[in-house]
């Protein structure tokens, strides 16, 4: 039992995994995936946007989130 639960742990509970995974195999977007799973990226990305307040720019290619 977690006495106490981050914020952030907060919100990833309100996301539904099981339809994460539905989605990634329905567009099959994991078949070239090599070190990150899609649930992962999608964790990594969504801190990127909560720990910042100017969130992640893919515009720029892969190079632009570093540091979040």
């Amino acid at each position: 039992m977690i006495k106490h639960a981050s914020l952030f742990s907060q919100l990833i509970a309100l996301i539904d995994r099981k339809k994460i995974h539905e989605l990634v195999y329905h567009h099959q977007s994991e078949r070239f995936a090599k070190k990150f799973n899609s649930w992962e990226h999608f964790v990594a990305v969504l801190f990127c946007q909560v720990a910042t307040d100017r969130g992640v720019d893919h515009s720029r290619g892969p190079g632009a989130a570093r540091g979040c």
